[in-house]
């Protein structure tokens, strides 16, 4: 006898993969994104958050019509130290992902918490809910804000201005190569919030150039950032790291372990308890990988109980 025939009972048998999209598509996703955010800030009470990481995906497999049109995209928020989903929102196409961001924050509980996006969220409306919500924020400036971009890389630049700077420097490596870190940060920014008008408070700004060296070749990059907070450098680097964790923490294990590109029935709300799931199987002890979990509560009852009991411990 299966878990669910314990549980309750099924007298058509256990449903199958249709019988899911069917449930999944009688759901509001919006409903259900709230209910998503409320179940990871319960899971996250035992161990307080101070970071967001903001990040957008595209759900290969799904399409938003029958035309095939475009594919379905989803922005979606990410704690990096626990690793759990916060939210999504959907929006229309990658070229209007900017559009989400603002959706993020109504859903959010944004208090304490610092929010590190890619370049496609650097915008207005973004920063200025984002402080709403009494959240700070760390925006990359690239070439979506081109006058904004050219003003802060003159500023770095400015050998003047980069004698008041605070600068941090960290070093590692692995796999054969080694990287440097380089944060300066400068907290002098009236003339340039004045003079761009940018809404949410900006407080700072922040450069940090990489240099990696790997199998004799070096290779440098540079990004640039505005703040909402004079976060110091340290932290700067810690907070873009750690915002970068969302592409395997968050994006690979779907597609990696649940094969999420190739789905096509229910998209939307389906990806949602797809994340909640990943939430659950996250927050297991034990020696096992997240595949490894997943499969093990496939074929053990009494695993999987174990799992679903371990969170409903935490409410």
């Amino acid at each position: 006898m299966g878990v669910s025939e314990r549980i309750m009972e099924l007298k058509g048998g256990p449903p199958n993969r249709d019988a899911f999209s069917d449930l999944s598509d009688t759901l509001d996703p919006k409903q259900l994104a709230v209910a998503m955010t409320k179940f990871a800030n319960t899971l996250l009470a035992a161990r307080p958050s101070d970071q967001v990481a903001v990040d957008g995906k595209v759900l290969r497999g799904a399409t938003l019509d029958a035309l095939k049109r475009s594919a379905l995209h989803l922005v979606q928020a990410f704690e990096p130290g626990s690793g759990l989903v916060l939210g999504q929102v959907k929006v229309d196409g990658k070229s209007k992902k900017t559009a989400a961001i603002p959706g993020l924050p109504e859903i959010l509980d944004l208090i304490g918490r610092t929010a590190a996006t890619d370049a496609m969220h650097t915008r207005r409306e973004a920063s200025a809910r984002i402080v709403e919500k009494d959240g700070d924020c760390v925006l990359p400036v690239k070439r979506n804000q081109k006058l904004l971009r050219e003003d802060v890389q003159a500023w770095f630049a400015d050998p003047e201005a980069r004698k008041e700077m605070l600068s941090c420097q960290h070093g590692g490596g692995g796999h054969g190569r080694v990287e440097t870190r380089v944060a300066r940060v400068s907290h002098d920014v009236g003339w340039l919030r004045d003079r761009h008008d940018w809404p949410g408070r900006l407080k700072a700004v922040g450069r940090i150039e990489a240099v990696r060296e790997r199998k004799g070749k070096e290779e440098r990059s540079v990004r640039h950032f505005i703040m909402s907070a004079e976060i110091p450098p340290g932290r700067v680097l810690e907070l873009v790291r750690n915002h970068w964790t969302i592409k395997n923490g968050l994006h690979w294990v779907p597609d990696g372990v649940m094969d999420e590109d190739r789905m096509r029935n229910g998209p939307e709300c389906l990806s949602g308890l797809r994340r909640i799931a990943l939430n659950i199987v996250r927050l297991m002890d034990d020696k096992h990988s997240l595949k490894g979990r997943m499969e093990t509560a496939d074929m053990n009852d009494k695993y999987m109980l174990g799992m679903l009991a371990n969170v409903v411990g935490k409410f």
